[in-house]
Order: C-alpha cells, then structure tokens, then sequence
C-alpha cells in the first residue's frame, strides 16, 4: 500500500464509486455509518462548535484543507485493525470501527476540496448599563486559520443581533478582554484598548476575518436582555459559512462612561 501508484489507482477507483450521492454525503448517510464528529475548537479560549459539516473529521492530517494528501493518508492504512502495531485511530472515521476500510476513505472522499476554519471566540460580554438600563455585548473573533472566516450572523440569547446595531473593526493587534463601553453614536465608536485607539464602524453586512487577524466586536441592544437579568447566565453565537460557535457568559452591570467621539469629516 505504500507505492504511490496502487494508492493513487485506489483512490481513483473509490472516486467513481463514490460518486453521486456520496460525494455529498448527506446527514442521514453520516448517521448510518456513524462518522465521528470531532471539533478542532478545544482550546480554553476557543468556542464550542456545532458542525454543519464533515471536512473536520477528513482533515485527518490536521492543515485546514481535504486533500490528496488526506486520501493517501488513509488509504496507506487501508485493512489495518485496532490489533496492528501501527494502528492509529485517527483514521477510523465511520463504521465498522477498529479497521480501516472503504467507509472511511469514503468520508475523506465526501469532504474533498473543502478548507476548515480554525476559530477563537473570547472576550464574551453582556452587559447591562447602570444608568439607563440599556444592553450591550462584546465579544473578540480570532482567524487562527489559513482562511478567510465570514460572519454571517451573531446572536445573543438566542435573537439575532441586527447589522445597524454591530459594529466592529479588524486588527492583527493581540487584544486583551475587552471592557464595557457605552454606545450613543450611530455610525462609529471609538475605543482605547492598551493605550491604542480603535476606531469601530457600523456593519452594512456579513464580517470576513482574514488569516491571523481579530474582529473587535461590539453590539447595542441585544434584544431580550434586561436588569433582571444581572447574574444569569447566557449564550452567545457566531455563525459563519461553515459552522456555529457557541459560548456562554454571565450578565453584568456596565459603569456609563462615554466612549470617544470621532468628529464627522466635513
């Protein structure tokens, strides 16, 4: 199985046997074999991930894309069984499990060409402000991987948070946590973070997030957010192309203290 020509007829031949539905490889077919969903969102500061796809189980040498290298991987350790001295369960992606076979090359297979995203999710805030008992919510987005990653949509306790209400800017800067503040004008927010001024504007639509840089974000007004509730715990989601992040935070009592205002241009 290690001489490159037998692997990439292998690979050949499953290709057309898999062709049709299987390249797609639709929940209800996932379900039957049983396909090991995993999430590569594990670190501390990272969200966890609802998957609305498979590429994350494919991607079994861990590169952000589904590839050639992907199939030949797997199909090198095509027959081996959980008993062979070189066994590695990284590669039993489906049932039958304990041995490598045609299902879980096919998973590889059904993913091909598809790119993983890598995402941090840090710095969840709500808050409820002390004097006019307004919401607000921040949250930090981190591109730890080697694709653009588009957000789609972010909710707040479960209500989605209107365009006009976000706003947001995009930095390779390291951001720390991100402190509460008070939100009055419409089109920008100016904020100092470590002594460096960041200049928000208001989202028109979705927020790409290129390789290796953060989204500051901030949101006025999550809907369903009220003074009782200071202390409870609630969720906050980011939807991008791919998959829905998910972490949770405590509501807390924001100070009023007015950001910097941006003069107009004249």
């Amino acid at each position: 199985m290690h001489n490159g020509k037998i692997i990439l007829m292998l690979w050949f031949v499953l290709s057309i046997f898999c062709l049709g539905s299987w390249l797609h490889y639709p929940e209800s077919k996932a379900l039957a074999h049983g396909i090991k969903y995993t999430s590569k969102i594990n670190d501390s500061d990272r969200a966890e991930a609802f998957l609305l796809s498979d590429p994350y189980v494919a991607d079994v040498n861990n590169d952000c894309v589904v590839d050639i290298y992907d199939v030949v991987l797997v199909c090198s350790f095509y027959g081996s069984t959980s008993s062979d001295p070189n066994w590695n369960p990284r590669y039993d992606l489906a049932l039958p499990y304990e041995i490598i076979d045609l299902f879980d090359i096919e998973v590889v297979l059904a993913s091909y060409g598809s790119f993983i995203e890598s995402m941090g999710l840090r710095s969840i805030s709500v808050w409820i402000d002390d004097s006019d008992q307004s919401s607000e919510a921040a949250l930090l987005i981190e591109n730890k991987g080697a694709w653009n990653i588009v957000v789609g949509k972010i909710n707040v306790r479960g209500q989605e948070c209107y365009w006009s209400k976000i706003y947001f800017n995009i930095t390779d800067d390291s951001i720390p946590e991100l402190d509460y503040v008070h939100i009055t004008t419409l089109d920008t927010l100016s904020i100092t973070i470590d002594n460096e001024q960041y200049t928000l504007q208001q989202t028109r639509d979705n927020i790409t997030v290129q390789p290796g840089y953060t989204a500051i974000v901030y949101i006025k007004n999550p809907d369903h957010i009220s003074i009782n509730d200071v202390g409870i715990t609630v969720g906050t989601t980011v939807f991008t192309s791919f998959a829905m992040y998910y972490k949770e935070c405590n509501v807390r009592v924001g100070c009023a203290v007015p950001e910097e205002e941006v003069p107009e241009e004249e």
